[in-house]
């Protein structure tokens, strides 16, 4: 079985949903036989930083894991402008990994909030939705 996760952060990141996904996958490759592929961003709280490729999307290989680089751009976060060029080119990135990716038997795909509220054009700080599903499941 092949499974594609599509999360921002992985190894060598040090943020939390990064190293649970690099537990899990590792853990699906090595206990359960999976063949498992991620598409994540570039690592932006490792301890060893890597210099970013000038090509949209790098390949590499850990623990039988297949990792696609989405790259993206790395302006200051700090503004409005930045943070929303680093979101959308990560996920124009990350949308060019599938072309690279073996077709998957299962996608998983982890996103920030603020990025679902953006593609939502909800502001985060203040979400106000006007439309709620009448039935669940």
């Amino acid at each position: 079985m092949h499974i594609c996760f599509f999360n921002r952060s992985y190894w060598p990141d040090q943020v939390a949903t990064g190293q649970l996904l690099t537990e899990l996958a590792e853990d699906l490759v090595e206990r359960h036989g999976c063949e498992v592929s991620v598409v994540a961003g570039r690592a932006l709280h490792a301890p060893e930083a890597r210099a970013q490729s000038a090509k949209p999307v790098d390949r590499e290989t850990r623990n039988g894991v297949t990792i696609l680089r989405a790259n993206g751009t790395r302006f200051w976060p700090g503004r409005f402008a930045g943070r929303a060029a680093n979101y959308l080119t990560y996920f124009g990135s990350a949308n060019l990994s599938g072309l690279y990716l073996r077709r998957p038997d299962g996608v998983v795909a982890r996103t920030a909030g603020q990025m679902s509220y953006l593609l939502e054009a909800i502001d985060w700080r203040n979400p106000q939705h006007t439309w709620r599903p009448q039935v669940a499941g």
